[in-house]
């Protein structure tokens, strides 16, 4: 059989109506990523729900774009021997409504049929445990609830007066208000977002 190209692998399989969408997104460059949402991005304060509707059908393509970009990370790591990124990207083209790389739909393909055909054991044994040993998955769950909380209303804040710093005080007063304790929980969340869980390890 002939060898795909790697850049093969980035697209559906020939004849895909979603195969020429993705090359499109993947043709996109950051900085046509960012200029794209900025341009559309609702002015006002606050913008009308017809604004933000327009301003996201408008969006679109720039945001799948980061997102299609997102896929070709993912593929570095699952040739890299992370399992998980298999379904990290489906999760993407589901959630986004993309068409599903070929990488990613032969390697879920396998990983069932490892499983059907009792090669494997277990679905940890195809993707990958989903967090890995010694996770703490209270404090995630902390995290992933309080992340967008504290960032809108330090925003919301920062509206309000613009002179207001973002500094320690407003760290130990965000905190205080949602309860998350002192200001350097606080600050962590407002900084330290992470796109996907941390990846599995080849080993676990």
């Amino acid at each position: 059989m002939r060898k795909r190209s790697n850049e093969a692998d980035h697209l559906p399989i020939e004849g895909h109506r979603g195969r020429r969408e993705l090359e499109k997104l993947y043709a996109m460059t950051a900085k046509e990523i960012v200029v794209g949402v900025l341009k559309y991005t609702p002015k006002g304060d606050p913008p009308s729900v017809r604004a933000i509707k327009y301003a996201m059908r408008r969006m679109e393509p720039f945001l799948n774009s980061r997102i299609a970009h997102e896929l070709r990370e993912l593929y570095d790591q699952h040739k890299g021997g992370d399992k998980a990124a298999i379904l990290h990207g489906l999760f993407l083209c589901i959630v986004n409504d993309l068409p599903i790389p070929r990488w990613c739909a032969e390697g879920f393909f396998t990983a069932i049929q490892d499983v059907v055909e009792y090669r494997a054991k277990s679905w940890d044994d195809v993707f990958g445990r989903p967090h890995p040993k010694g996770t703490h998955l209270e404090a995630l769950r902390k995290r992933l609830e309080y992340v967008a909380e504290v960032r809108s209303r330090i925003r919301n804040l920062k509206e309000t007066n613009p002179e207001i710093a973002i500094d320690a005080a407003l760290f130990e007063r965000v905190g205080k208000e949602f309860g998350i304790g002192g200001k350097t929980l606080t600050e962590e969340y407002y900084y330290g977002i992470e796109r996907r869980p941390r990846k599995s390890s080849k080993n676990e």
